[in-house]
């Protein structure tokens, strides 16, 4: 056989390695980058999981010692209504109605919050609107640290 015939069959058998290989990377890295996906996306949602359980214990907890509270100094403007009425139910718990409204819609949206991925629902969209009710509630109650900060190990179970 010549030599260029050899280059020839060389060149060949090398082209045929290539591809096979090639082949086999990407059957590889499509298994790879699945199982990385379900990986992140485990992190996510457990993370999106604790923090959706934070504001929903703020709000539970915030709703029961609103409850339990005696009526704050300032709130005797918000029992009475225009006329010098008695005021609603909320006077008697220290906490404002509209910080009441505010707790109950942040436990509503909580509740609402997506368990499962959904082509029509956006998860980081409604994590942002679940952030704001948290922030309007906390404004409401007048709490000073309403920041939610996850722990930085990580997974702890």
């Amino acid at each position: 056989m010549s030599d260029t015939g050899d280059i020839e069959l060389l060149l060949e058998v090398e082209t045929m390695f290539e591809t096979s290989g090639w082949e086999d990377g990407y059957r590889d890295g499509v298994k790879a980058g699945m199982l990385e996906g379900r990986v992140f996306g485990c992190e996510r949602g457990f993370l999106f999981g604790v923090e959706t359980g934070f504001y929903s214990g703020f709000a539970e907890l915030w709703q029961a010692v609103a409850m339990q509270a005696p009526p704050e100094a300032g709130d005797a403007t918000d029992a009475t209504d225009a006329a010098g009425g008695a005021g609603d139910a909320s006077a008697s718990t220290g906490v404002s109605a509209r910080a009441h409204k505010q707790l109950a819609q942040l436990r509503e949206a909580a509740a609402r919050f997506p368990r499962e991925n959904g082509a029509s629902v956006d998860p980081q969209l409604e994590m942002d609107r679940l952030r704001g009710r948290y922030r309007t509630a906390a404004a409401a109650l007048r709490v000073t640290e309403p920041a939610f900060r996850p722990a930085k190990t990580g997974l702890t179970f």
